[in-house]
């Protein structure tokens, strides 16, 4: 006998409310934030569930709720205003060439991601990084979800998108090259 839609969804509560409090977590960066928002959510679901069209996993659907609802809670919240996003990007000359270019090599990223330390490093820096940065990192390089999804929930274009992704991968590695420097000698 299968289980009834309920049914699933209580055992994916069991199974995936760590992963869903990771995940607000990453966007709110307070943990009783994120609690508070992946409760919101789940009742949102729950409440919600004959709405559910099996278009995607149960899994999927709930995750999205949670992180519409972290982003509705972090647009709310509105900290980390102090911080321009421009100082993190490049500087462009009147013609538009970018200035500064380095030609140093660059550390891969499997290499970065083997080492507990710069792991933790670049979660700090990610999480010090000016909100719109951060979230579209979030969302596109630790979420995973795809442009498309990402511009819809940050309510941009997809072009724009992609210009802020961009800017905050060089504002990361910005960020990031005087620590990786360090970790090389």
């Amino acid at each position: 006998m299968e289980a009834t839609p309920s049914q699933q969804f209580l055992a994916l509560v069991n199974t995936e409310t760590p992963r869903f409090i990771a995940s607000a977590n990453r966007i709110l960066q307070d943990e009783e934030s994120a609690k508070d928002a992946v409760q919101d959510a789940l009742i949102t679901a729950y409440q919600s569930l004959e709405k559910f069209e099996n278009r995607s996993s149960l899994r999927t659907w709930v995750h999205r709720i949670i992180i519409n609802t972290a982003l509705a809670r972090y647009r709310l919240q509105k900290r980390r205003n102090d911080i321009e996003e421009d100082a993190f990007g490049p500087d462009f000359d009147q013609h538009g060439i970018m200035l500064g270019s380095s030609t140093e090599p660059t550390v891969s990223a499997e290499h970065l991601m083997e080492q507990a330390q710069i792991r933790s490093l670049v979660r700090t820096t990610i999480e010090s990084l000016p909100e719109a940065f951060r979230i579209v990192l979030v969302l596109r390089d630790i979420e995973e979800l795809n442009t498309d999804e990402t511009a819809k929930l940050l309510n941009c274009t997809p072009g724009a998108l992609k210009v802020r992704l961009h800017r905050a991968r060089f504002a990361l590695k910005a960020a990031l090259t005087p620590h990786i420097e360090g970790f090389q000698q």
